[in-house]
């Protein structure tokens, strides 16, 4: 890149202090850190990862812990345009708009429910297996909050005598029947949230009360583009995970604490999710070499869809601190922004 003139400045952000410190003692590299193009910078925590840049992959798995957060970020900004290429393609083979459109007719869009909370806490129940351990908690409190889940905890969820009052539903994939297959009167207590992407079978089998909404982002939206101009409603942030979007539309409720259960972000314990749900493997099946701190300090394994979610919902909280984040578990990966139950 020096050979180019036309780059002014390189910026050399180093993620390990300690091994840039022995290459600095292996190798000459005066010539190099002389050119008045080269900076070095060591990141803050509010360091932000910006284009172009250029990285080596391999290298990035040597970040130091608390240079985590910069090395997700340049993985995701690099794996970014094969993941939106493969979701993308996913999605438009998936998803039966015309066939959804008939329940959007009947529907209720999302801007009835906002600004409505009557109570002052609101839990939400990620997919992780942590939340196994907060079901005696939230039994205990549930008169005073409001409970909303993501599809893929709702069956575990009732099993456990825990009626949620909302379930979150966003991804088009066929699972998403399975996961919602529940008893037609407990349908009538809990409020459905569903993006259009949904598998129809989904509303059809349900016969509660349905709610519609849409991406919050316009390149999200636009698949959705001409339901959005017949039958307009309220939006909702939407990035990668349902998790995220489900802590959007309980911040939009106008609460003042929203409590996070099951948000792991990585693995422990035997298995990949909360015991009961559809989708729960045992983790032998799985390898990884990905990393992340969880809430005691110690280290996890993760993936990298995983890190995103992560990372979008810390960016998430970071932009809106209107409400308090309590984060329920130690176990899973540590949250910035949050703080703990205990």
């Amino acid at each position: 890149m020096l050979t180019n003139h036309k780059i002014k400045t390189i910026t050399t952000v180093i993620l390990n202090e300690i091994n840039f410190s022995y290459i600095l003692r292996q190798l000459d590299l005066v010539g190099l850190l002389s050119n008045p193009r080269i900076e070095l910078l060591i990141p803050d925590k509010t360091y932000k990862v910006e284009l172009p840049f250029a990285a080596c992959p391999p290298c990035l798995k040597l970040a130091s812990e608390k240079n985590f957060p910069i090395r997700d970020k340049v993985e995701l900004e690099i794996n970014n345009a094969f993941t939106n290429k493969v979701v993308s393609k996913r999605i438009k083979n998936e998803i039966n708009l015309e066939v959804v459109e008939k329940f959007i007719q009947n529907d209720i869009p999302i801007d009835k429910l906002f600004n409505t909370a009557e109570k002052e806490k609101i839990l939400i129940t990620g997919g992780g297996p942590s939340l196994n351990d907060n079901y005696d908690w939230i039994k205990s409190e549930r008169d005073q909050l409001i409970v909303v889940a993501i599809n893929r905890n709702l069956i575990p969820l009732i099993s456990n005598g825990i009626i949620p009052d909302f379930v979150f539903a966003m991804d088009s994939s066929s699972d998403l029947i399975r996961d919602m297959v529940i008893d037609k009167n407990l349908c009538s207590k809990i409020k459905l949230i569903y993006f259009p992407g949904v598998q129809p079978k989904v509303l059809e089998n349900w016969n509660g009360l349905r709610y519609f909404t849409y991406p919050e982002q316009l390149n999200n939206r636009e698949i959705y583009s001409e339901l959005y101009c017949k039958y307009p409603s309220k939006t909702i942030e939407m990035h990668g995970s349902v998790v995220l979007s489900a802590v959007d539309f309980a911040r939009k409720l106008d609460p003042k604490n929203i409590y996070l259960s099951g948000f792991d972000f990585s693995f422990f314990g035997k298995n990949t999710h909360l015991a009961g749900a559809v989708r729960n493997h045992n983790r032998q099946n799985f390898t990884s070499n990905d990393l992340i701190v969880n809430g005691n300090g110690g280290l996890n394994s993760t993936n990298l869809s995983m890190k995103g979610f992560l990372r979008d919902l810390e960016i998430y909280i970071q932009r809106n601190k209107t409400v308090k984040y309590i984060n329920c578990s130690r176990k899973g990966a540590k949250i910035d922004g949050t703080v703990y139950l205990d």
